[in-house]
């Protein structure tokens, strides 16, 4: 029975390595338990769950603070691939974060002017 939180860590950090690399110099820590998710897609889903939240309470963003979200998250993404600027974990957090807002957001809008286009034809 004292093994069942490190069984449901492992399982949990299992599953998470399918989509995240999980390192873990990019990853954060509690302890000596590191997070699941790196530092970029904590942010991600932070910010996926920050504007799911929001969106019931009429909170949108504009079309334009979107493309410069995701825009911030290619080049912070892009700069250290090419290996010109190495990001830190709070830009990383940070970006995850803006763009994770602005993803939902902009599926809530295609989804939106998809259905304005649908129920112009009803």
């Amino acid at each position: 029975m004292r093994d069942l939180p490190f069984k449901l860590y492992l399982k949990a950090f299992n599953l998470a390595g399918k989509r995240c690399h999980q390192r873990a110099d990019r990853s954060f820590h509690i302890g000596n338990w590191q997070f699941s998710y790196c530092a970029r897609c904590t942010g991600i889903i932070f910010g996926q769950i920050l504007m799911l939240v929001l969106l019931p309470f009429g909170i949108r963003t504009h079309f334009l603070f979107d493309l410069a979200c995701l825009f911030l998250l290619f080049i912070d993404w892009g700069l250290q691939y090419v290996k010109i600027l190495e990001s830190n974990n709070l830009r990383r957090v940070v970006t995850g974060a803006l763009g994770g807002i602005a993803e939902v957001s902009l599926i809530f809008k295609a989804f939106y002017y998809i259905y304005v286009l649908v129920s112009k034809w009803v």
